[in-house]
């Protein structure tokens, strides 16, 4: 994870190991300190409350939903009160939506604040088959400034909780100097996003072949 420059300019100092797990280490997330800097991150079919609860009693100190998309929050519903049920001991809590229209993002991060979420998570540019509407998440024409449009979005939408996008490193394979992605990303934070969470693989990879772990803020 990525966090805001800002923010991270003010964590270097004697335990900062230039991206290496350091245990005596917090993450920061926006005004969200965690002692642990391991979290339970989304994952399409299991990042339901008991599952959360589960990782949680084996140490995660922060966990988010199962990827939602934007439009499904709009509507009350049984299968929403069930990917959006929240425990005392959930907390704090991120909830993780997709979309690329940024009216229906803000609305739909609005909501996840109202329903008590600690975090606001964007999932962008999606390329797997899980999670609803796959497609709803792909940005497409000029990708990095439809990409800000939303984030800025949802941020004046939810001005008082934690925003943090996910972005794969890459459109293609071939694209090593992942070009759209810092330009992305640098106008996720000039936006008010509070830290992003990397996939090290390319859209066109999905969830197959190596990650990229030398990846790194450039």
């Amino acid at each position: 994870m990525i966090p805001n420059r800002r923010r991270l300019a003010k964590r270097r100092g004697p335990g900062y190991t230039g991206g290496v797990i350091n245990p005596d280490l917090t993450l920061r997330i926006g005004d969200l300190v965690l002692d642990f800097p391991v979290v339970f991150a989304a994952l399409a079919g299991y990042s339901d409350l008991p599952y959360r609860l589960i990782c949680r009693s084996c140490g995660a100190p922060f966990a988010t939903t199962e990827v939602m998309l934007d439009r499904f929050l709009l509507s009350e519903g049984r299968r929403r009160r069930q990917l959006c049920r929240l425990d005392p001991a959930d907390h704090p809590v991120g909830g993780q939506i997709m979309g690329n229209d940024p009216a229906v993002m803000a609305e739909a991060a609005a909501i996840l604040r109202d329903l008590g979420f600690d975090v606001v998570d964007l999932k962008l540019r999606l390329s797997g088959k899980k999670g609803p509407e796959p497609e709803a998440g792909r940005i497409h024409d000029d990708p990095a400034r439809e990409t800000v449009e939303i984030i800025r979005a949802v941020r004046a939408a939810v001005p008082d909780r934690p925003l943090m996008i996910k972005l794969r490193k890459s459109f293609g394979r071939n694209d090593p100097s992942s070009s759209a992605f810092w330009t992305i990303a640098r106008g996720a934070f000039e936006a008010g996003a509070d830290a992003i969470c990397v996939h090290a693989r390319s859209v066109e990879q999905k969830y197959s072949g190596p990650a990229d772990w030398a990846f790194s803020p450039k």
